[in-house]
């Protein structure tokens, strides 16, 4: 039986839309049919990237830190979350009324499966660390019960969680790590970019980032270059040494990267797979109000390639001047085999459905 996948996708910045490149291209390698769904700017992302397959649109999370208290952001994007995933259950029913397909595989959309047919959800947070106890107990149940209806649990880290550390330690029998997913890798181009700042995220952060940072990129004297992350001009725009690009396709960014010796970007588990992968040194900024990404910070705080800094007291120079002396790190290749035996494993409940 030739395999149709659905293939959803979380618009919550671009990093679940980026590390589902290497799944999607594994997956059309082993002769899949995929289709895809999304949203905002994940949804143009993906159809830029893969403009010969056919993709719907989901309902939004539409979730917004407006708040550096987490508390704060929960409540407010709560019911937003819920009503999101009830709606995105009814446009999966729509479209497989358009499509046959015989998967469904989501990053990140709880929503996003259907009784009968094989499913897998991508996710490396299958616990939380916010410093408090009853948060992280609610929310850890709350994972849960969403992750109940899938057959599968892919974690996008190696067997030794070195990237997400508890973030996705789990006894579950359903979960299988599928290594590091980027599209970056090592290169021997000599870098010809001191700096890049990549911003992405939710609304209102990004903007609030993306004004603290572009003041102080505006002062170096040396040529650096500035991506948006939002919808706007194609051409990109000159002011003194600083270039600033709207929108960048992935094909752009990994060029981009791999000319660039220092990144400055979120502490966003995408793009922590794109600087291990590629051997980059970074300036990162934790999300306020996102614990998850506050988590991942304290981990590299430690980490000699990475300066950590706090949104809103942002130094650049500084960061620049302790990063000038450090060697940048090694590329750590990715574990392919871990993402083809998670296939096969994947395959493997066609059989198992097909007999119940």
């Amino acid at each position: 039986m030739r395999r149709r996948i659905l293939y959803t996708v979380l618009d919550w910045g671009l990093g679940h839309a980026t590390r589902s490149i290497p799944v999607i291209r594994a997956l059309l390698a082993s002769n899949c049919e995929i289709v895809l769904a999304s949203d905002g700017m994940a949804l143009e992302f993906l159809r830029s990237e893969f403009p010969h397959l056919k993709a719907y649109k989901l309902p939004s999370y539409n979730v917004q830190y407006t708040s550096e208290k987490l508390v704060v952001n929960a409540a407010r994007n709560w019911r937003g979350v819920v009503s999101a995933i009830r709606r995105e259950q009814r446009d999966i029913e729509r479209i497989l009324l358009n499509e046959r397909v015989t998967a469904i595989i989501s990053d990140n959309r709880y929503g996003c499966y259907r009784g009968g047919l094989p499913s897998v959800i991508v996710t490396h947070q299958l616990k939380f660390r916010t410093g408090i106890t009853v948060v992280d107990k609610f929310a850890e149940t709350m994972v849960r019960q969403w992750l109940g209806p899938f057959d599968r649990i892919w974690v996008p880290d190696d067997e030794q969680r070195t990237l997400s550390v508890e973030l996705s330690m789990s006894t579950d029998p359903r979960v299988k790590c599928i290594g590091w997913q980027s599209t970056l890798s090592s290169s021997s181009i000599t870098p010809r970019v001191k700096l890049a700042a990549v911003i992405s995220g939710p609304e209102p952060q990004r903007t609030n980032l993306e004004k603290e940072v572009r003041s102080q990129l505006e002062k170096l004297d040396f040529p650096v270059v500035l991506v948006r992350g939002i919808r706007g001009f194609d051409e990109p725009r000159q002011k003194g040494h600083l270039t600033v690009y709207d929108f960048m396709d992935r094909k752009g960014i990994d060029r981009l990267l791999s000319q660039t010796e220092v990144v400055v970007c979120r502490t966003g588990y995408s793009s922590l797979m794109d600087l291990k992968s590629a051997g980059k040194k970074a300036i990162l900024i934790p999300t306020p109000g996102q614990p998850e990404q506050t988590y991942l910070g304290r981990h590299l705080q430690d980490d000699p390639h990475y300066i950590v800094q706090e949104q809103g007291k942002i130094d650049i120079h500084h960061a620049l001047c302790e990063l000038s002396d450090r060697q940048s790190p090694e590329p750590v290749p990715q574990n392919s085999e871990l993402l083809h035996d998670a296939i096969m494993d994947f395959f493997a409940l066609y059989e198992t459905h097909d007999q119940d």
